[in-house]
């Protein structure tokens, strides 16, 4: 389990566990437009991202092992190019991909 620190210094994985956990008003700042108008860019604060990288970690160790071996969609380490790599396999040569299955129900699962 991570330890996080917030400003005070202290350790704060109990708000985070207890689902108490608020996050901190992030910074923005404005990005002028060609036309004049300035866009808001919104800059999250640091302990925001730690406890979402930690969430990430945790989702991801309990879900990576129920998805198949042809699921690519927002996986560590997976691209839509890979994707496209495996489904052109697929239909170019019938059972080569990972999960061994052939081209018409890797379609049919799809």
């Amino acid at each position: 389990m991570a330890v996080l620190r917030g400003r005070t210094g202290r350790e704060s994985p109990a708000p985070v566990r207890a689902g108490t956990e608020r996050s901190v008003p992030g910074a923005t700042c404005y990005i002028p437009k060609p036309d004049g108008k300035q866009r808001p860019l919104g800059i999250a604060a640091l302990e925001d991202k730690i406890v979402q990288r930690a969430v990430v970690e945790v989702l991801n160790a309990i879900y990576e092992e129920d998805f198949l071996g042809f699921s690519y969609g927002f996986r560590p380490g997976r691209s839509q190019h890979d994707a496209l790599d495996a489904l052109a396999t697929a239909i170019t040569h019938p059972g080569e991909l990972d999960s061994g299955r052939g081209s018409s129900e890797l379609l049919r699962l799809g």
